[in-house]
């Protein structure tokens, strides 16, 4: 099994990569499933006005 996705909860949730990787690490990587995160860009649209 594959599984694709991006750096889900990065960005505008505001959570940051040092805690969600371990857990794909833990859930996806470890038993075995093969795990890609794409860097997906950020639109300009997609950002809070300020």
């Amino acid at each position: 099994m594959n599984v694709h996705l991006p750096g889900i909860g990065c960005g505008l949730a505001g959570g940051t990569w040092d805690h969600v990787e371990p857990l794909l690490t833990t859930h996806l990587a470890a038993p075995g499933i093969t795990t890609t995160v794409h860097d997906v860009p950020v639109l300009r649209s997609a950002l809070p006005a300020i």
